[in-house]
């Protein structure tokens, strides 16, 4: 049986913050083009920030869910057999939205501390909620390989690629799509990958050695050490 969220719902105390101001719907018709698309872009700039603040709910929502909760969680206790099927019954969003608005709740959580200028940009409005996730999964998580300073200093670089050339004054300053900054964020990824290959390559080349020698018997010894290429056909 489904919960009952008419009666389960109660007025959240709310944080008082910047007033979010919205253009009047009234005479839009009669609009010119500039006015127009600055309404328009004061439309976007609100929906961002309101997508911030949902985002964080969203993310303790998601972690009151959790599957190591089993059915004690809180999707499960009212009927859900997954978070994001709570979330889009409680706010209606789409399913691929949920899941953007729980993984840039992490970020603004501070769960991903490399992630910060994301977060920070997310909180501000400056990047939406989709375009933010994207950043963090294009990215994705600390390695072996890739540390998380080289992933901060990624993700600061495409977020001021992304918000900081834009002047907000202007109507038609270019907002990072979430599908550029998913490619954006893969790229960066793949460079970092690349260049870390290439760093232990480096590594390899300038350690190789050879040394010889020989004994007093007559023998000869030998160390030597050599790259994995090399060393495949010793």
């Amino acid at each position: 049986m489904f919960y009952d969220w008419s009666m389960a719902i109660q007025p959240f105390p709310v944080t008082r913050s910047a007033a979010i101001v919205l253009p009047s719907t009234v005479g839009v018709a009669g609009l010119d083009e500039v006015s127009l698309l600055a309404g328009l872009a004061a439309i976007g700039s609100a929906q961002r920030r309101v997508e911030a603040a949902h985002a964080v709910f969203a993310a303790e929502v998601a972690r009151r869910s959790d599957r190591s909760l089993g059915q004690s969680g809180l999707a499960a206790r009212n009927g859900f057999a997954r978070v994001g099927d709570l979330l889009q019954s409680v706010t209606g969003v789409s399913r691929s939205a949920s899941g953007s608005l729980v993984a840039a709740g992490e970020l603004l959580a501070g769960a991903k501390p490399w992630f910060e200028s994301v977060a920070r940009a997310v909180e501000a409005g400056d990047l939406s909620v989709a375009a933010g996730a994207s950043i963090a999964a294009g990215l994705g998580d600390p390695g072996a390989d890739v540390s998380a300073d080289d992933l901060a200093d990624a993700a600061v670089s495409l977020v001021e690629a992304a918000v900081g050339g834009r002047d907000f004054s202007e109507a038609l300053g270019v907002l990072l799509s979430p599908e550029q900054a998913a490619i954006d964020a893969r790229r960066a990824r793949a460079e970092l990958d690349v260049a870390s290959v290439a760093d232990l390559d480096a590594h390899r080349f300038s350690k190789r050695s050879f040394r010889h020698g020989t004994n007093p018997d007559g023998t000869t010894w030998g160390r030597f050490v050599a790259d994995p290429e090399n060393a495949a056909v010793l």
